[in-house]
This record gives structure tokens, sequence and C-alpha cells, in this order.
């Protein structure tokens, strides 16, 4: 049905939508074209009988181990009829299964899989309440693998369906620091002349945490301190990462991905934020995966801008501002500005060894470990800049006044539990990060409290959080803020999103080593093509190819 749709020239697999071949793959018809289909496309009857019905945990497990491999690409490449130089440099689509599909597939997944288990474990109880010894099949006492664990506890990173196997190839391990640099950025007499060094094995970037003092107006050398602090902006390329590999004496062939923690947070953000739009740029040179990130734009200038632009720049200015104010005893954002700090490690996301490299912004002096820190519009800093105004203005509000507060502070409590949360899990685990100091500032700015957050609670906060949200909607105390149709980010969907997806990359790359591949997400409402994640050959930028070369001839 998927190949008349493309030679008709209609349907998701349309010429103009995909490429000729991605209408064959596994990886955008969600299933492997095994014997029965090879058999039918063969003009064989006897294929045509009903297959035999398999057991869907035997089913799901084939289905996931499908999706992760790259083999299927690698042998589709070679088959393929030899092309000569002009056609291979040609644009070529491939796309990944939709996200919103995927995410309904693997509720429905979980949901199996949670039945199931329940289903063994009383089945398991019944037993002994006999007085017997369990024999149930595909059940030990000493509860293999992630699965049996998922039956005692929730797991965040486990994948609790198809079985140990399918279970292993999905966890996120915990990252190990490898190297560390420091990286700092200095301007000459003339502004365009910036000289930046790098110092592996260097500390001297890495500030040690400090509580700032409260209530603290961030935006009030507004747009001044915005230019005299500007950050340097810079394209962060993964040649970082192999100097730090070979710094760190670790041989290449031990890291499957290299790359820095943008591109990696953007797929396990993906599952959570079906919305966000994002692009990177992947190579596969001497078996190793390289992402690389989209060079952030320049911000815009204070002069003209529009009041959208002026919210962003307020927002950027106010970042710096609380971790200048957190890391330095001036609070000098052009001081915080001119050092930063990297760390280098490594983990496992399902069958790939990844180095990641990702800025730290700060040291807690008391325990050692990395504090990630954030912003955020909090529904409390805005109760609590009630205080500060007079008598007559807090009595001016009056009950519509106080309606309209309510409403705004759920719609930023909604704001936080389902957009902040997933991206600020999905970068600390990248940089194995375990704290999150959160400053919460009220709609003038001004910072009211900093809070501790644990990355381990993220999830359990969020779920907590969108409960207690539907319980004053449904009392009518705070208004309709959306959050009764709203799902608390899973991290485990998350992972097995990211691991799926970064097979599906890697197997483009493998069918095309040393080109690079554009990969984008970029969604549209109604438009079914664009909600899937796809990979252009030819598309990226040509640079990249020759810097991971040139770095590896001077390694």
């Amino acid at each position: 049905m998927e190949a008349a749709a493309a030679a008709a020239g209609t349907g998701p697999y349309a010429a103009g939508t995909l490429d000729a071949r991605c209408a064959r793959l596994p990886f955008a018809l969600g299933r492997q074209p095994g014997r029965r289909s090879r058999a039918l496309a063969h003009g064989n009857d006897a294929a045509r009988r009903p297959a035999r019905a398999r057991p869907r945990a035997a089913s799901r497990w084939r289905a996931a181990c499908r999706l992760r491999t790259a083999r299927h690409m690698r042998a589709l490449a070679a088959t393929a009829a030899p092309r000569d130089g002009a056609e291979r440099r040609a644009r070529e689509a491939y796309a990944f299964t939709t996200v919103g599909e995927w995410v309904a597939a693997d509720r429905t997944r979980r949901r199996s899989a949670a039945e199931e288990r329940e289903r063994m474990r009383a089945e398991r109880e019944w037993v002994l309440a006999r007085g017997d010894r369990p024999q149930i099949r595909g059940y030990r006492d000493d509860a293999v693998g992630i699965a049996g664990r998922d039956a005692r506890r929730d797991d965040a990173n486990a994948l609790p369906f198809g079985g140990p196997a399918t279970a292993a190839a999905a966890v996120l391990t915990a990252p190990q620091e490898i190297a560390c640099w420091t990286h700092e950025a200095t301007r000459g007499a003339s502004d365009d002349a910036v000289r930046e060094v790098l110092r592996f094995g260097d500390r001297s970037g890495l500030r040690e945490l400090r509580s700032p003092r409260t209530p603290l107006a961030l935006c009030e050398e507004f747009p001044v301190g915005l230019v005299a602090g500007q950050r340097f902006e810079r394209e962060r390329a993964p040649d970082e990462v192999l100097r730090a590999l070979a710094w760190a004496r670790v041989p290449l062939s031990d890291v499957r991905v290299a790359s820095h923690r943008r591109p990696l947070a953007q797929l396990l953000e993906t599952a959570a934020l079906p919305a966000r739009a994002w692009t990177f740029d992947a190579c596969l040179i001497d078996g190793t995966l390289f992402l690389n990130e989209a060079p952030a734009p320049q911000l815009p200038a204070v002069a003209g801008a529009s009041a959208r632009e002026l919210r962003y720049l307020r927002a950027v200015y106010a970042s710096q501002r609380f971790e200048a104010a957190c890391t330095t005893p001036s609070g000098d954002v052009a001081e915080a500005a001119s050092t930063e700090f990297f760390s280098l490690v490594g983990f496992h996301l399902g069958p790939f060894a990844i180095a990641c490299a990702s800025e730290v912004d700060a040291v807690d002096p008391r325990t050692g470990e990395y504090v990630e820190l954030k912003l955020f519009a909090s529904a409390h800093a805005d109760a609590a800049g009630l205080d500060d105004r007079d008598e007559g203005t807090r009595a001016g509000l009056g009950r519509q006044g106080k309606c309209d507060a309510q409403r705004r502070a759920a719609a930023a409590t909604r704001k936080l539990l389902l957009y902040r949360h997933p991206r600020w899990w999905a970068q600390c685990v990248l940089s194995g990060v375990s704290e999150v100091r959160a400053g919460a500032i009220d709609e003038h700015d001004v910072l009211r409290a900093v809070r501790h957050v644990r990355v381990g609670d993220l999830a359990a906060m969020s779920t907590r959080g969108l409960r207690k949200l539907r319980w004053h909607e449904s009392r009518g105390a705070q208004g309709d803020s959306g959050a009764s149709n709203d799902a608390p980010f899973d991290p485990g969907a998350a992972t097995r999103f990211a691991a799926e997806a970064l097979g599906f990359i890697d197997g483009v790359c493998a069918a095309h080593p040393g080109e690079s591949v554009r990969v984008r997400y970029a969604p549209r409402a109604g438009d079914r093509a664009s909600q899937m994640v796809t990979c252009t050959v030819g598309e990226g930028s040509p640079l990249l190819p020759k810097m991971i070369r040139a770095t590896l001839d001077d390694m």
C-alpha cells in the first residue's frame, strides 16, 4: 500500500516528501520486510495464507530490536546500484516514525507490560499462598534484569517491556567523567579580535556555588548590562571532544558517538516536548558518529527590537545575572562570561558508547558535586511580590485581579512541570549533574528564592504537580490551564526514543560514511510528514567532516 501511494505521488510517502528508497525502510514503516513480505513480492501464493499467530511479547521484542539496529540500512546500501559522483552528492531524505505515533505506541506497550507484570505477580502470590514453590515460566525469584526490578519499584531509566535483553539495550547508564578543560575567551584591542585558549585538565574555570541575596533585581541594569556582559557566542564543534579524548588517552575506537550536550539533549527532550523543533548535523568517520550542534542565533540588537525580542533579551540577561550572582563575589556578568568550564563524561545509551561534553555552571563546595543553575517564573514569587506593594494597590486588585493572578499562577506552574522539568532532566543526566539550583523570579524579574531540586525527583514532582493542578481545576479554583489533558513526562520513554532515533541516524550515516547529514525535526500542526525526524544527506555543513579529519590528522 505504501509503495502504491509513493508511486501515485500521494500520502506521506510521496516522492516530494521521502526518497524512493525510504518507503521501503523499516524505520519509516515501523515494520521489518521479512520472509512473508518478500514471498508476496515474488508472487508466492503460499505466503498469502494467514500468518501463524506469535506471542505478543516476542513480537514486541523483535520490533524493538529491528528499530535499534542499522543492519537493514547497511544491507540496503550494499545491494543498491552503484552511482556516479554527481548522483551520490544529490540530497537523499530519510524519515523516522512520527513522534506522536511513537509516544502513543510506547504508552500502549507500557500499559500492556504493566498488566502482564501485574498478572504474573498475582499468580506468583497465589502460588506462594498455597505453600508451593513458584514454577511460573519466564520468572525467577531473583527478578532477572530491569524488567524484574521494575516490578518492585519505578526505575526511571528502565525499559519495562520485552524482557531483560530488550530492557538492557535502552538503559541510560550513569555518566563517568573522562576529562575536563577550561575555556577562556578574551578580547583584544579591537572588539572583533577574540583570543580563545583551551587548557585540558585545568579546573580553574570551575566556580564554587554561592548563595545570592534575595530579593535581587536581575534586570536592573538592562539593557546596558547586556551589551557590556554579552557572552562570546561560538559554535561548539566536536573537535574539542576529540582533543579531550586524546588528552585522556581514550582510543577513538572505544567511542561510538562523540558530541556536545545539546544534540543529545534535543533527542531526549523530543518524546516529552513533541512541539519543539531542532536541527543538528551528523557524520560517521572511522566508525564513530559525530554530532554537531547548529550555530546559536545571534542576539538581536536592543535598538529596534520588537516586544517579543525584548522579552527574550531580558530573559537572557536575567539568566546571566543569576549565574554571576551564584558563582562570583561581585556578581559581574562579564567576569562570569569570560571563562567556561567543560566536563567530558562517558556513558551508554542503549548499544551506543557516548562521549558527551557539557558546560558546568558551578560546584557545591560541601559535597563536591556539579550544580546546574536555572531560572523559572514562580507563582509563589508573584505572591511574595504583592507584599512589597502598598495597601491601596493590593486593595485595588479586587476579586477579578485575584482570579487573574490564580490563572497566571496555574499557567506558570504548568509550564514549569511540562516544559522546564523535561529540559532540566535531559541536560543534567547527560552531564552527570545531580542537583539543580532553581531561582524563582516574579513578573518583574526579581529573584525571590533559590530552591534545591534533585534531578532524580523531577519526574515525581511533575506527576504530583499535575495531579494537584487537576484537583484545583475540578473545583474551579484556578480556571482551565489545560492540565487535565496533559501527562507528566516519562524519563523511560525519553530514553527509549533517543536510543531508537540515534540508531536510525547511525544507520543513515553508515550508508553514507564521511558525508555530512542534516538531522531535522520541525513539526507543524496537521502535517504528518513534518512530525518525523528526517535525515537529509548532502544538506549538512560540508566543513564538519573536513574539520574532524583535520583534527584526527593533528592528533
